[in-house]
């Protein structure tokens, strides 16, 4: 998947995107990766570093940026900057890119430990962002709809299911950007291809789906009544794609989805992949990690709002 700056490209261009990295936090992300990056000769201390010139690399080849900047108070302006630097005084955009890019060159075991701690240090500094799957995403509602969000998204990387984990990160993506009608088509795909994960299926229809989801007793049978009405509720996700202007042709007027109801199928989507995965899952032993006590803090000032470093403008 692309790089933070490059999915929110438009949103960012736009400053329809608020993007907060408080001081304290942009440090306990440096810190977390800097233990996960040790010399390439322990006991050369002039020795490079093992991973993060990789993903310094990585970061401008994705991205197409020259060079890696930070902000000089001395020089007023945009310097050439390391991988360091730039968590200390780097635009927002591209320390996530960083992040990302970071996650994306470690050995799988540890870049799964690193997120982990990652996402707990985010989380703790009260962010609206959080991180999973390796792609920093948004939060927009309740505390409840954002846990659930980040908890299908984290269910779903460690199930190995690649396909629904890339949709359901698409429509967040899509959710942040103000696109209604795609955070609506990419959810509706996220679940239906977690159906079919969960079944071992290539295809299938929602309708069939759902009934092979029920008959496989992912849902417990001692709650009378319950599969019949789990699937109306497993049927209200994969018809919210039925509604006007989703997912079919549009005729002569773009007609818009309200983010209100992009949101309800987002976090329902959401709430039903962490209960079925769960389900999966918890079978095979595994735990889910659980986190954080808010710390917030001040926006980081000396840096420039609206700097285009990728010379867009």
């Amino acid at each position: 998947m692309a790089l933070f700056s490059i999915r929110y490209k438009k949103a960012l261009a736009d400053k329809s995107l608020e993007l907060k990295l408080p001081q304290r936090l942009r440090n306990s992300m440096l810190r977390t990766c800097e233990q996960y990056d040790p010399l390439e000769d322990p006991h050369d201390n002039w020795s490079s570093y093992k991973h993060s010139p990789k993903a310094q690399e990585l970061c401008l080849r994705e991205t197409g940026a020259n060079q890696l900047v930070a902000y000089s108070e001395n020089k007023q302006g945009w310097v050439e900057a390391d991988f360091r630097e730039v968590f200390a005084r780097g635009p927002r955009a591209m320390v996530m890119d960083l992040v990302e890019a970071f996650l994306m060159v470690l050995p799988d075991d540890e870049a799964h430990k690193c997120e982990r701690e990652l996402d707990e240090y985010i989380g703790s500094h009260d962010s609206e962002w959080r991180i999973a799957g390796g792609c920093f995403f948004k939060i927009d509602s309740a505390f409840l709809a954002e846990e659930i969000d980040a908890r299908a998204h984290r269910l779903l990387d460690r199930a190995g299911f690649e396909g629904p984990l890339h949709e359901f990160a698409e429509a967040r993506a899509a959710l942040s950007a103000g696109d209604g009608r795609n955070a609506v088509i990419m959810a509706n795909n996220a679940f239906e291809s977690t159906m079919k994960c969960l079944l071992g299926k290539e295809t299938g229809k929602p309708g069939e789906l759902i009934r092979w989801t029920i008959d496989e007793r992912l849902v417990p049978e001692y709650y009378e009544g319950f599969l019949k009405a789990f699937e109306k509720i497993l049927h209200a996700v994969t018809s919210g794609r039925s509604q006007p202007g989703v997912a079919h042709g549009q005729g002569p007027d773009v007609i818009e989805v309200p983010t209100p109801f992009a949101e309800f199928v987002i976090h329902l989507t959401g709430t039903l992949i962490v209960f079925l995965v769960r389900q999966k899952v918890e079978f095979a032993g595994d735990t889910e990690t659980k986190s954080e006590e808010p710390d917030p803090e001040d926006e980081f000032g000396p840096i420039p709002e609206g700097e285009d470093i990728f010379g867009d403008q």
